[in-house]
């Protein structure tokens, strides 16, 4: 069970960009989790790209004059080891400067941060149950 959560400035990609995006990002986080590509696991990788009012976000306490991006990302607690969680923020950072036509630099990076969120046993339900963490792991 993977979930990822998006946020985006309103209008800086089209539809199109962000189903490729949202692809992109479910193709790698996948891969870098080795989560198989069994049809049930692909239903349990989930994935929103949200769009948020032009001068919503801020920065400094002013609103943000550039694109900035929030990339949440909720996993079994325990599943990701550090170092998978640094190749899934270069990853995904990347990825999002990429859709913006824009190249990396560390410069560049600064406006895209990528938040874990361990979910804990008992902290996720789903199919009107509640699923096991250590379960998910081992699956």
């Amino acid at each position: 069970m993977l979930l990822f959560h998006l946020l985006v400035p309103r209008g800086v990609f089209d539809a199109p960009s962000r189903s490729g995006l949202a692809r992109a990002l479910t193709k790698a986080i996948r891969s870098l989790l080795q989560v198989g590509d069994t049809s049930r696991k692909a239903r349990l990788a989930w994935g929103v790209v949200q769009e948020i009012p032009t001068g919503s976000l801020y920065v400094g306490g002013c609103p943000s004059k550039r694109p900035r991006y929030c990339l949440h990302l909720m996993t079994p607690a325990g599943g990701i080891a550090e170092e998978t969680r640094s190749q899934l923020v270069r990853i995904a950072t990347e990825l999002i400067l990429e859709r913006e036509d824009t190249p990396y630099s560390d410069g560049e990076a600064e406006r895209v941060w990528i938040l874990f969120h361990d979910m804990g046993e008992a902290s996720w339900g789903g199919s009107g149950r509640l699923f096991s963490m250590r379960a998910a792991i081992a699956a």
